[in-house]
């Protein structure tokens, strides 16, 4: 983290007091003192998100509470013209072959690319669709897909913040079904896991597409994804494309 506030020259930094990794809180406050510990730091002040009520280690003058800040804010923000080439966010390689190297998103051809495909490959329907991808969002798929792709095109959607088997291993249904979600967006290797756990989908199901990233799609899996999109309007070939070019998958 130390590394990369530097490669950003990040004068504002947001965290929380922690997060819940299967439905307990965890620390984060914490990691993101110890990254800005150094004297040289460009960090001016660190904006606290209160998520778990833990307490946290606290800078007087340079530490802040979110609900502070936002509270007295005005309800209207008037949204101002930046340049194309306006830098978006830094993500990192995995650094499998060394040092990770963060490579830079610009605004204007990122966005633009986003909101075609979210709205294009999914067949997005922003008044009536949910939805839900699964991926994490320090990958570029969570930022695309979970982030600037949903809003970009005024969608609602689902970000879920914990583990598939966490308090059960039909928890992914279950938020599909609590919050209607239409479109599901997952990893084949997830898809495998369910398989894995060899638990039946519980009826009924709200998902009308399922689709998958980051690798090929056998058989099997292919079949264990239509099964949970379970709309008669679904064609599952169309709602799983194993490779090849992006298409759209009307429903």
């Amino acid at each position: 983290m130390r590394a990369r506030i530097a490669d950003a020259r990040c004068k504002l930094l947001i965290t929380s007091d922690g997060q819940f990794r299967r439905g307990k809180p965890a620390p984060l406050k914490q990691a993101a003192d110890e990254a800005i510990g150094q004297h040289d730091s460009p960090v001016e002040h660190v904006l606290v998100v209160r998520r778990t009520g833990i307490d946290v280690p606290w800078t007087e003058g340079r530490d802040l509470w979110w609900h502070d800040v936002v509270a007295p804010a005005a309800a209207e923000h008037t949204a101002e013209p930046f340049d194309a080439e306006q830098p978006l966010f830094l993500l990192y390689t995995s650094g499998t072959t060394g040092k990770p190297k963060g490579i830079m998103h610009t605004s204007g051809g990122y966005l633009t690319q986003t909101s075609y495909t979210h709205y294009s490959i999914f067949d997005i329907k922003p008044d009536t669709d949910v939805f839900w991808c699964t991926a994490d969002i320090g990958w570029v798929t969570g930022h695309t897909y979970s982030v600037y792709g949903p809003l970009s095109n005024g969608a609602s959607e689902v970000i879920y913040e914990g583990t598939p088997d966490t308090p059960n291993q039909h928890r992914h249904f279950e938020i599909i079904e609590k919050y209607g979600v239409t479109i599901y967006y997952a990893a084949p290797t997830l898809i495998r896991t369910f398989m894995k756990w060899g638990r039946e989908i519980p009826p009924p199901m709200t998902c009308q597409a399922c689709g998958c990233s980051d690798r090929s799609v056998n058989p099997s899996t292919r079949r264990r994804g239509a099964g949970i999109a379970t709309s008669s309007a679904v064609a599952a070939p169309r709602s799983w494309t194993p490779g090849g070019r992006p298409r759209p998958a009307p429903r």
